[in-house]
């Protein structure tokens, strides 16, 4: 059973009364969303077995404007992890991931070609304006097999690597219902920032802890230390849906899909001018 944490809605709820839309508007922000057409386009373009949704996931960044979208595919990786940079003015980067691989019942809508279908779309959004941080979208494979795509990738990390990645932001099941985010293992700066962004925008998010039903990919990465924070819409009514074969485009509401995308690409937009910074001092 999903059981939230100890930091629920009135957690959020007294972060969001810290931090008013003034001060979100006050980071002159630079985020160009793309409709919600096409992201029910992009969705449409998952249906397929995993050979099938690496190529649409690589289609889908060139058709986005990626330069190069990289195919790391280490030994013991049956599908290659897809890699497109957006580079910034600075060598710290921030991970965005997603796992484009599916169980083979079901369609994996949900289960996450939603999420990985997002990765080309917030590049194309966050491309438009010049970026501070370097920001790396990375479509992990093996995600289902023990999240071998993203524990393949740190492995691949060298020190410096390491030294650059600043946060890891984890996109999975999205769509049932309004965002959510799980706190338990999540930075709590990150949690702040996504926060100040919800209130800024107003556009909903709630908190459900979720990592004793599973693990995500952001926890190959808190394992060598890099601040995580965890997007998915689940809830203990839709957790039956993922990893079967309901698991089909029917059960996605598309407005609370594109809520969470505009919520993910301004919470990147936000963090892009604000992580690592010291904090602005308040005024008088």
């Amino acid at each position: 059973m999903l059981k939230p944490g100890r930091c629920l809605l009135s957690c959020i709820a007294a972060l969001l009364g810290a931090a008013p839309a003034a001060q979100l508007a006050a980071q002159k922000i630079a985020y160009t969303p793309v409709s919600q057409q096409v992201l029910e386009e992009r969705l449409k373009r998952g249906l397929g077995n995993n050979k099938a949704r690496e190529a649409a996931l690589r289609k889908l960044f060139e058709e986005a404007g990626c330069p190069e979208v990289a195919g790391q595919a280490p030994k013991g990786l049956s599908r290659p992890n897809l890699l497109c940079t957006l580079a910034g003015e600075e060598q710290a980067t921030i991970v965005v991931g997603a796992h484009y691989d599916k169980v083979p019942q079901g369609e994996g809508i949900i289960d996450d070609w939603g999420g990985a279908a997002l990765l080309p779309s917030l590049f194309e959004s966050l491309r438009r304006a010049p970026r501070r941080l370097t920001f790396l979208f990375a479509g992990f494979s093996g995600e289902e097999d023990g999240l071998l795509g993203s524990k393949a990738f740190v492995k691949l990390m060298n020190a410096e690597d390491k030294a650059n990645v600043k946060a890891m932001i984890d996109i999975d099941c999205l769509g049932l219902g309004p965002t959510k985010i799980d706190v338990q293992h999540a930075d709590q700066r990150l949690v702040e920032a996504v926060a100040r962004v919800a209130d800024g925008t107003n556009l909903p998010i709630g908190v459900m802890n979720i990592g004793r039903v599973g693990m995500s990919d952001a926890a190959s990465f808190r394992q060598i230390g890099v601040p995580t924070l965890e997007f998915h819409s689940l809830t203990k009514e839709t957790l039956p849906l993922i990893n079967g074969f309901r698991d089909r485009a029917s059960e996605l509401r598309p407005s609370d899909y594109a809520d969470s995308y505009r919520l993910i690409g301004s919470f990147l937009a936000f963090i892009d001018v604000t992580w690592g910074l010291p904090a602005a001092p308040a005024e008088q």
